[in-house]
Formats: structure tokens, sequence, C-alpha cells
């Protein structure tokens, strides 16, 4: 294989690594806001922890809502509680 052969296989493995990077970027790990049942994107949106496990909001409103709940008591999920 000469240099050009060469460099031709390279960038194509390299567009072949970004591809597979991208598509497993596109995959979206999800799970419900505590307190308004909402699904949301783990990688997107506020958390907080408590008692080691973490928690995941849809917006501000719920992430307060959840802070201002007594440790050790979980919050019920009241789907169209405050988004609809």
């Amino acid at each position: 294989m000469d240099n050009r052969e060469t460099r031709v296989v390279q960038m194509i493995l390299l567009i072949n690594k970004f591809y597979k990077q991208t598509k497993m970027n596109d995959s979206k790990v999800t799970t419900k806001d505590p307190i308004c049942g909402m699904t949301v994107d783990v990688a997107t949106a506020l958390h907080t922890e408590r008692d080691g496990q973490k928690f995941y909001f849809c917006g501000d409103h719920c992430l307060q809502k959840f802070l201002s709940t007594p440790a050790g008591t979980n919050p019920v999920s009241k789907p169209g509680n405050c988004c609809g």
C-alpha cells in the first residue's frame, strides 16, 4: 500500500469511529421525575442526591419541591401535578 492508500484507510477508520461514538451518544437514558412523573433525560435533567440515590427533575420547581420534602420520605409521583 502506498502512502495515499494508507491515508485513505486511516480516514475511513476515523470516520467509522466517529460514527459509532455518535450513535452511542444518540441513545438516551431516561427516568421519571419523582414529583410530577414526567420522563426526563438523565444527561440533561436537574438532579440531586439523597441517601445515596440520585433523583432527576424536569425543572427547578420539582427540584425545589423535592428538596423541601423531609429526608427519609419519598415524594409521591403525581402526574400532571405541575407540568401537565
